[in-house]
């Protein structure tokens, strides 16, 4: 017996008539339960239009999280102060990885800011890990 999943050969040489396309049959799956939407806080105010995407933003969005995980700031979804070196680490390292990818294809002042990111970073685990 055929199973006749799959795809469906089209003759369209001229003169063969068309056949029309058989209905997709349903698929025979058990009812599950609709997931529930991921629960947000309601805002009181609505949110201001997003910031445009370019190399200054993704790399100032990078960079938030670290000093969160150097301890220097509470965590803004669990509302402690907690260092996690290991994870600053990875982000400086991303962030230096970054730099020299692009280095020599970006404008003086994103040049600036990566490299003075990098700079205060780099000071700032250093203090962390004393």
């Amino acid at each position: 017996m055929e199973d006749k999943k799959g795809f469906t050969v089209v003759d369209r040489r001229m003169g063969a008539e068309p056949e029309p396309a058989p209905e997709p049959e349903a698929p025979k799956s058990e009812a599950r339960p609709e997931p529930e939407p991921p629960k947000s806080e309601e805002r009181a105010e609505p949110r201001g239009p997003l910031p445009a995407v370019d190399f200054a933003t993704f790399v100032l969005s990078i960079s938030t999280h670290i000093p969160v995980y150097l301890g220097e700031m509470a965590d803004p979804y669990s509302g402690k102060t907690d260092k996690d070196l290991p994870l600053a680490q990875h982000l400086i390292d991303t962030l230096a990885m970054l730099e020299e990818k692009t280095r020599g294809n970006l404008s003086k002042t994103e040049e600036n800011l990566i490299n003075g990111l990098l700079y205060d970073f780099r000071v700032r685990f250093v203090k962390a890990v004393q």
